[in-house]
């Protein structure tokens, strides 16, 4: 986790699907946006033609699927808001190897707190697992 070229690749990587996912989501976005409107038109034009004596019961049905497409889109659309988006700061690779040296040097510093971090993190430990070279998982 420490190696610089390692979580370079790992960092532009994430940030290529970071971006292409966002793409994805303003597309998306976009067109839900768009049939939401085109919804509510149809909806104003059915209910425009029941007001000028149209038949009721062929309108009634078109009204109703009209309706429910738009809630859809709705539902769908805060779906979509509400997924997070995380983006990697670039410089994370060396953010994460000072807070290992900060955390190294500050376990190293005295026995007393030596022998504390290492109750502590014994104590967040369930369980290790050790398989062979050899074996598969």
């Amino acid at each position: 986790m420490l190696d610089p070229d390692l979580v370079k690749a790992f960092v532009t990587e994430y940030h290529q699907e970071f971006a292409r996912r966002t793409a994805d989501q303003a597309a998306r976005r976009w067109k839900l946006e768009r049939q939401i409107d085109e919804e509510g038109r149809k909806i104003q034009r059915l209910v425009a033609a029941i007001a000028n004596g149209a038949e009721f019961d062929e309108i009634k049905s078109a009204l109703a699927k009209a309706q429910q497409a738009r809630e859809r889109c709705k539902l769908e659309l805060s779906e979509l808001a509400a997924v997070p988006v995380i983006a990697l700061h670039p410089e994370i690779a060396k953010t994460y190897r000072r807070q290992v040296t900060d955390l190294t040097r500050s376990l190293t510093s005295d026995e007393q707190t030596t022998l504390q971090a290492q109750t502590i993190i014994r104590s967040l430990i369930d369980q290790v697992i050790l398989y062979p070279r050899d074996a598969e998982r």
